[in-house]
């Protein structure tokens, strides 16, 4: 009689965990995340629905991975056209000293800082800015970044005093 009642209260318990399970495991598929899964297989590692469980897991990394890459891709697409725009305003600041044209070389600066702060790469090396924009006139170091500096002395009374434009680079 208590073999009997010991295998009914394990069945009790087991099919009291499945219903767990299951409920867990339908949250899950709702939620439909990496998170969802991850939480579903802490908690349920040996459950009847843990091998769909790893598998949408691993399904929604490699969705992850893709999409990261698109994004990068994308990314540096862009920052490639901003450096190219980049050179054409600076050069067009160096001919005309204008302030405009300097608060228009400063503007696709920040747009190249957001995105370069965003991703790891070496499109924005110190060679490169160098490359595009030509030698800069001072260079200074502090620590593991160097700001390269261009300086545009006054032509004409229209310039009121020296301007500069310089960009910090990691190196």
């Amino acid at each position: 009689m208590a073999k009997a009642s010991l295998f009914i209260l394990l069945l009790c318990l087991i099919i009291v965990s499945s219903g767990c399970a299951g409920k867990q495991w339908r949250a899950a598929q709702q939620e439909d995340t990496i998170a969802g899964y991850a939480a579903f297989l802490e908690e349920h590692p040996h459950s009847w629905h843990a091998d769909s469980a790893r598998a949408k897991w691993l399904e929604k990394i490699a969705e992850k991975k893709a999409r990261d890459a698109e994004e990068k891709a994308a990314a540096e697409k862009e920052y490639l056209n901003l450096l190219e725009q980049m050179k054409v305003a600076f050069n067009q600041w160096k001919q005309t000293g204008d302030e405009s044209d300097y608060r228009a070389l400063l503007d696709i600066g920040e747009k190249l800082a957001t995105i370069r702060a965003g991703y790891d790469s070496a499109l924005f090396s110190t060679d490169k800015i160098s490359n595009l924009l030509g030698p800069p006139d001072e260079i200074e170091e502090q620590g593991d970044t160097k700001k390269l500096i261009w300086k545009l002395a006054p032509q004409d009374e229209g310039i009121p005093s020296e301007m500069s434009f310089s960009v910090t680079v990691k190196w």
